[in-house]
């Protein structure tokens, strides 16, 4: 697998290809089979939420500011194929997937193909981002 670049420029998509592959497969992998932690319950209650009243808000009607984006993600999923705790946690792992894209990116161009791949690798596989990119809350979302 060449990571230099070449005449058509598209050299990079079979090392980001084998990079997604690798992330997509530890983030998403049985992604539903634990049930909510505390911080996941309260964000999925806050997209249930948003869906009946259209406000980020807790069921007691206090106001959940922190993460919208993410709630309002996850809030999409629920709305399009039900809520379950594998769709909370969709989105944390496709910002993974996002954020070794992003790693390869920046480590191609400011230093080389070789360093881009290295650390995009090493994001991909190292278990406090894989454990991240499997928790349905909304700092994965901060990272990228």
């Amino acid at each position: 697998m060449s990571l230099n670049s070449n005449s058509h420029g598209a050299s990079w998509f079979v090392p980001v290809l084998f990079l997604m592959l690798i992330a997509a497969g530890l983030r998403l992998y049985d992604l539903g089979h634990l049930s909510f932690y505390y911080d996941e319950a309260e964000n999925a209650l806050v997209a249930r939420t948003y869906l009946e009243t259209g406000s980020f808000s807790l069921p007691s009607g206090h106001p959940a500011r922190n993460g919208m984006t993410y709630k309002w993600m996850t809030a999409q999923l629920f709305d399009h194929f039900g809520e379950s705790e594998t769709l909370n946690r969709v989105p944390s792992a496709v910002i993974g997937l996002l954020i070794t894209v992003s790693v390869y990116a920046l480590g191609r161009v400011w230093f080389s193909p070789i360093v881009g791949f290295l650390a995009a690798f090493l994001y991909a596989v190292w278990p406090w981002s894989v454990t991240w990119g499997r928790i349905g809350r909304f700092y994965n979302l901060q990272q990228l």
